[in-house]
This record gives structure tokens, C-alpha cells and sequence, in this order.
């Protein structure tokens, strides 16, 4: 019989690092945004009916709200149809957590001399004679992301200079640069 109850317990204590890689007190929170009419309170109630907790509204975005399951549940799609088909409920999305790592430096790249002559040709001195490049800014010197001399940074920028100088503006065209505030 003591054979028997530690056999037991054995399979289901290695069930649980299986299921958990090894991680001790690990909770598997699986987030929803979920679009739906009738503000706050019907996604509060919409909540709770599905035992799910209701976290936030989502930034501006008018009808749509965070909800949090940390229940394990063994079908997921099943639930997920049926919390789409509750009242009110537009559309519901599974959010998934991605994780951002930050990069190093490039091993053997020479910071200092890349394009240094296409640099200092782009650089502003205040005394260009291609206007269309000559900006007003007073802080303009300053902004070594866009045509780095290895004064600010280094060495690793945007470079947009050469790029600008043909004419190529990208106007109409949205971009984005996120900073990962590289250290060294």
C-alpha cells in the first residue's frame, strides 16, 4: 500500500513540474481584450459570469476592456467562443505577451569610422550651401541620432542624411523608432 500512495504521488509531483517546466509557483494568466456594448458594468458582469477578473479599460478605445483568466482550463477554444457569444460581446482576442530582450554591441564593428566621410559631408556646420537641408531648429546640432560625427553617440545612428539629400522624405509615411536605451 506505501508503495502503491508514493507511486501515486511521484506521477502527479511529475506532472506538475511537467506542466509547470520546473518553475516553482508558476500561475498561467491568460489575458483577454474584449469589445463589447454597455460600458463598465456589462464587462464587469460579462467578468464574472465567466469567472474571469476584470482588469481595465483599454487606453481610449471606447467598448473595449482587459479581462484576466487565471484559472487552468483544459479547452480553451470552447471557453473562448463561449465568452465571445455572451451578450453584448462584439469580438474577443486572446493577448499574448512578448518579450523584449536588449541587444549588445556588434563585436568587432568600428564605431567611430563608419561612413565618416559621408557623415561629416551631411553634418551641419551653419555654413551649408545646400539649403534644402538647413533647418531652423536650434537644437538640430544636437541631434546626433539622425547624422552622428561620434561627438553624442556611438557611432550607430539613423544616418538619414544621404538619404534626405535626394529627396527621398518619406512624407506621408509613418515611422515609429523605439529606444532600448542600449548600455554598455
Amino acid at each position: 500500500m506505501f508503495v502503491a500512495t508514493v507511486l501515486v504521488l511521484g506521477c502527479l509531483l511529475q506532472r506538475n513540474i511537467v506542466t509547470t517546466e520546473g518553475h516553482r509557483g508558476t500561475k498561467s494568466n491568460v489575458f483577454y481584450a474584449v469589445h463589447m456594448d454597455g460600458g463598465i458594468r456589462a464587462a464587469r458582469a460579462v467578468a464574472k459570469q465567466h469567472k474571469l477578473e476584470f482588469i481595465q479599460r483599454v487606453g481610449s478605445l471606447e467598448g473595449v476592456y482587459n479581462l484576466r483568466d487565471s484559472r487552468g482550463r483544459s479547452d480553451r477554444a470552447t471557453f473562448e467562443n463561449e465568452l465571445a457569444k455572451a451578450a453584448g460581446v462584439h469580438w474577443v482576442q486572446r493577448q499574448h505577451s512578448h518579450y523584449r530582450d536588449k541587444r549588445s554591441r556588434v563585436a568587432g564593428l568600428n564605431h567611430s569610422s563608419i561612413h565618416s566621410t559621408q557623415r561629416r559631408k551631411y553634418a551641419p556646420d551653419g555654413h551649408s550651401k545646400d539649403q534644402s537641408l538647413t533647418f531652423n531648429d536650434p537644437l538640430w546640432p544636437m541631434q546626433w541620432e539622425l547624422f552622428a560625427q561620434g561627438e553624442y553617440s556611438s557611432g550607430v545612428d539613423l544616418n538619414v542624411m544621404p538619404v534626405w539629400s535626394n529627396n527621398i522624405t518619406g512624407n506621408g509615411v509613418v515611422v515609429s523608432i523605439i529606444d532600448d536605451v542600449m548600455r554598455e
